[in-house]
């Protein structure tokens, strides 16, 4: 028994991080402690010399997941995404639903995006308009709509009322107080609708789901800045470098992110069931929001979304993506802008979950494409500029598929602007990342804020004046 026990010891003794309690158990076996000692420094170099093979496999476990993910964004897409939308017949009417449409400034689409609210092909819903300013520019192009279009529903809120650190909350507090119905959605200004976009929404409201979501994407705009909303973003120095040349009249940079890089992982994340909810668009049942205090419960995080998905999660409740993804139209695109809102989006991940995003730089392509090419090179002495340019043109094919998929019908850009679109969003992705995370504070119009652990944040500019 005891030379077994020994023998034992003596196997698991190879694995580096218990050497030092297999040192002490070699002891008590007869061994002197200084040959254990001994055994326990061998080990721990050997491991120190094995650490890039660790490392190569675990870039290549990494690689094989990613590439699981975008295969999974795929198929669960053309599953999920475009389904015919039913309705219900007229002994069984829908139920109604509160739109909050929290509003803050104007652009050159405010008015067109509004209208496609007012003529929607449902039969029961009222519109809440929320101004926080009393002088907003958005508040004239909101009463004539209501004088437009007087058989619907509509009431327009200016004042809000301060009930924490996040101003869209403020902005929709005495909306949400207004509500009288059991559904609430919560509608972002630059979202377009589609007439049948609150039958999609209901027809995802089954009976165990709390929340349904509309997976972000982007109306079809003219320019580079727009195509990149559908494939990705430009890092803030090339920007500088280039934008006084092509980029100042581009518009479709932001649609490629969209359609690519954004929808890969939520797709993925829908289907795994994990929480990826942005708040742009989103149908909820009032009922549990009010069992937490309601929206103001919400107040101390700028990103109220991801929090309030995470409430209704914690009660065994589900969250989905609808049929129809979010048209975001805003009449504003510039990519200055644009990476401006995705950084402000990494700070957020940053601060509420901290380990998973720091490791998002590997998720990008151009590293993990490097750190994988090497990995095959150490282990099985493959040529990593071919792996490299496989890996790339893997990518660039299933980044192609999905957005077609996405976009349902033809693109409103070349393939010459898409592989430009994806190559900066690609190459440069990286680039953002660390420029968000050079600083922790958010600029939001005219207020800043710092983010603390958790997602809580404080105002900013109150501190500074």
């Amino acid at each position: 028994m005891k030379s077994s026990l020994t023998e034992c010891v003596q196997a698991l003794s190879d694995q580096a991080w218990i050497s030092v309690p297999l040192a002490v158990a070699l002891s008590l076996q007869g061994k002197p402690y200084s040959e254990a000692i001994g055994a326990m420094w061998w080990d721990t170099s050997t491991f120190i010399t094995n650490i890039p093979q660790y490392l190569a496999i675990f870039f290549l476990i990494f690689w094989g997941g990613i590439r699981f993910l975008h295969f999974t964004a795929i198929v669960y897409a053309k599953y999920r995404l475009h389904r015919k939308v039913e309705k219900t017949s007229a002994e069984t009417p829908p139920p109604g639903i509160s739109i909050l449409k929290p509003l803050t400034g104007t652009d050159p689409n405010l008015y067109s995006n509004l209208e496609t609210f007012f003529v929607m092909d449902y039969p029961n819903y009222e519109l809440l308009f929320c101004i926080e300013d009393e002088k907003d520019e958005a508040i004239p192009q909101v009463k004539s709509l209501i004088e437009k279009y007087k058989k619907v529903n509509a009431s327009l809120f200016i004042g809000g009322q301060q009930v924490g650190i996040n101003p869209k909350i403020n902005n929709m507090q005495t909306g949400y107080a207004a509500a009288k119905y059991d559904l609430i959605m919560i509608s972002d200004a630059g979202i377009r609708m589609k007439d049948d976009t609150l039958w999609d929404m209901v027809q995802h409201l089954t009976d165990n789901t709390g929340l349904v979501h509309q997976m972000p994407f982007t109306c079809d705009r003219e320019g580079f800045a727009a195509t990149l909303e559908k494939v990705g973003f430009v890092s803030l120095y090339l920007c500088k470098v280039v934008y006084m040349t092509y980029l100042s009249t581009a518009y479709f940079l932001p649609q490629i992110y969209f359609g690519t890089a954004m929808a890969r992982m939520y797709l993925a994340a829908d289907f795994m069931r994990i929480n990826c909810h942005t708040g742009m668009s989103t149908l909820i049942r009032k009922k549990l929001l009010d069992d937490v205090g309601g929206l103001r419960s919400f107040g101390v995080y700028l990103a109220e979304d991801f929090f309030i998905a995470k409430s209704i999660t914690d009660r065994n409740w589900r969250i989905r993506i609808s049929s129809q993804p979010a048209l975001q139209n805003s009449g504003i695109c510039q990519v200055t802008s644009f990476q401006a809102r995705l950084a402000r989006w990494v700070k957020l991940r940053l601060a509420m979950i901290p380990l998973t995003t720091l490791v998002e730089p590997l998720s990008e392509c151009v590293i993990l494409g490097a750190a994988s090419a090497w990995a095959c090179h150490y282990l099985f002495k493959w040529d990593p500029l071919v792996f490299y340019m496989v890996h790339l043109l893997i990518w660039f094919l299933c980044d192609f598929v999905l957005l077609k998929i996405i976009q349902n019908g033809s693109l409103p850009f070349s393939k010459f602007e898409f592989v430009l679109g994806w190559l900066f969003r690609e190459f440069m992705g990286p680039f953002i990342f660390v420029h968000a995370i050079r600083d922790p504070h958010i600029q939001w119009r005219s207020r800043s804020y710092r983010l603390l652990w958790g997602g809580v944040a404080e105002d900013y500019t109150t501190k500074k004046v």
